[in-house]
């Protein structure tokens, strides 16, 4: 009885450690580190995600923020573009596409990531705001003011220092 026993024990623990873990239970924990603010273990486990479901559009997103954190905006910028192709809709995967893009100087790319980001969602003040100030940097001084007013009324309060300084 005690082989027995012992033979489903270890049948068991073979078993169960011989079980993969699901495209979906990798995120949860790559979501996990990325909370925990452990990008790179972050990025580890959701690449394992995503190599088990590449329609994985959340594993994507993720990973793109924890990219993004991690200054690897290259990176980020593929994970974001991933995230539009599986779900065009995501104004905040044009948004933080247009932020990284910012942050490697493709200036032009990062305007039309936050236009395209508030043709989804008008509400989206913060590309607003950030298209203002591209715009302005880019001598566009009269649509630059528009977005920031714009940003303004939609409640960020950054587009007012904004205004006074560039839009007498």
């Amino acid at each position: 009885m005690k082989i027995i026993t012992k033979i489903l024990v270890v049948t068991f623990i073979v078993t169960a450690c011989g079980q993969k873990e699901t495209s979906h239970e990798l995120f949860l924990k790559g979501q996990s580190f990325y909370d925990s603010e452990n990008d790179s273990m972050a990025i580890i486990t959701l690449s394992k995600a995503i190599n088990l479901d590449t329609l994985n559009k959340d594993a994507y997103y993720l990973r793109a923020y924890a990219n993004h954190r991690f200054l690897k905006y290259e990176n980020a910028i593929f994970d974001y573009t991933k995230t539009i192709e599986l779900d065009n809709k995501n104004d905040e995967a044009y948004y933080f596409r247009g932020v990284a893009k910012r942050s490697i100087n493709d200036i032009e790319g990062a305007i039309n990531d936050y236009s395209k980001a508030i043709e989804i969602n008008p509400q989206n003040g913060e590309a607003f705001n950030n298209r203002g100030l591209l715009k302005i940097q880019s001598n566009l001084i009269k649509n630059g003011c528009e977005d920031l007013l714009s940003a303004k009324n939609l409640g960020i309060k950054e587009a007012d220092t904004s205004i006074l300084i560039f839009c007498k």
